[in-house]
Parts: structure tokens; sequence; C-alpha cells
């Protein structure tokens, strides 16, 4: 069982049973790749925040606070990384 954040991202991995071992190691690498770091810069647009990662190309996410814009990066990177990672790069 994997507990989620107000922002949608996974919280601490918990080995209850209830995962098979698929899911196990899909989430397991989940973990490892929210550890990893990268810079994104935040640029204030009147009323919204627009961030982008340096590191990856096409993730971004926008929102009215830096928190919500923050979250959406986020979201976006893992979309990124997993598709990335299902085809193999």
């Amino acid at each position: 069982m994997v507990g989620t954040s107000e922002t949608g991202i996974p919280g601490p991995l918990i080995i209850d049973g209830s995962l098979t071992r698929s899911e196990f190691v899909s989430q397991l690498e989940w973990e490892i790749a929210i550890q990893s770091e990268f810079t994104v810069i935040i640029e204030r647009d009147e009323e919204w925040f627009i961030g982008y990662c340096l590191e990856i190309h096409g993730a971004s996410g926008q929102g009215r606070s830096i928190e919500k814009c923050r979250a959406n990066l986020a979201d976006a990177i893992a979309l990124i990384l997993e598709d990335r990672r299902e085809d193999g790069l």
C-alpha cells in the first residue's frame, strides 16, 4: 500500500502483502525516481506561476500558487519518466 500526499505524490511504501510483485516493483521504482533531484525554474506571470525542468525536455507545470505549480510540475516529471521507462529509454 502506498500513501499519497496532498500533491498526489506517493508517500512511504508500506509492505503489507496487498501488492503483487509487479505493483511492488513499480512502486519501488517510483520511490527511487522521486528521490532524484532536478533543476526547476518557476517564474511568475501575473496571477500564474509557470515552471519547467531543465533536465527533462517537455516537463512543465503551472498553477495559481507556487505549491500548485510545483505539484503539477512533479506530476509532469513523473509521467515523462514513466513513459520513458515503458519505452525502455
